[in-house]
């Protein structure tokens, strides 16, 4: 079928660079990597590098997420952006938490109160990424909201299979 579809580029309208493309990962055995990252380069994605996770997720108390996130880590950098802002709790979570994540940066109730798109984009300036290749976690509309502001994807966690079937989507 692809020979037929190559042949016929020209007159049928087809992308004729998509079906090279294609043509490439059967010819030459190419890696299911390989063709991942052609095909993002192709067209035009951000791989999905960072996870953050809202004031909303609490993986201390949340065994199979910890679990899962842990699993994560060989794969994504995973930020947490905590509403434990208060000093008792940096000390005695701190240590905890960086077992999980690459950074915590700990918020006031001000963003736990109304979160703000401002708040993510400086986040992401601050760790030197983009927002096309971060995929933003809550249990909070609203700081889903704000998330997808700051141009962020966003998932509803609702489980870790929901998160999985998010992390899944945004990575083609």
């Amino acid at each position: 079928n692809l020979k037929v579809m190559r042949a016929l580029a020209e007159k049928k309208y087809l992308d004729e660079n998509l079906l090279n493309l294609l043509h490439s990962f059967i010819s030459e055995k190419r890696t299911k990597e390989e063709m991942r990252s052609a095909l993002r380069q192709y067209l035009g994605a951000s791989e999905l590098k960072a996870i953050v996770f809202g004031p909303g997720i609490n993986l201390l108390k949340d065994r199979a997420l910890k679990e899962y996130c842990l699993s994560l880590k060989q794969r994504y950098r995973l930020y947490l952006i905590s509403g434990r802002y208060g000093i008792t709790s940096r000390i005695l979570n701190e240590k905890k938490l960086l077992e999980i994540f690459d950074a915590v940066e700990f918020s006031g109730a001000a963003q736990i109160i109304k979160p703000s798109g401002k708040i993510y984009s400086d986040f992401l300036k601050k760790k030197g990424l983009g927002p096309k290749s971060c995929l933003f976690v809550d249990r909070s509309i609203a700081s889903i909201a704000a998330a997808e502001k700051a141009g962020m994807a966003t998932v509803h966690l609702k489980s870790p299979a929901s998160l999985k079937a998010a992390i899944e989507k945004n990575s083609l």
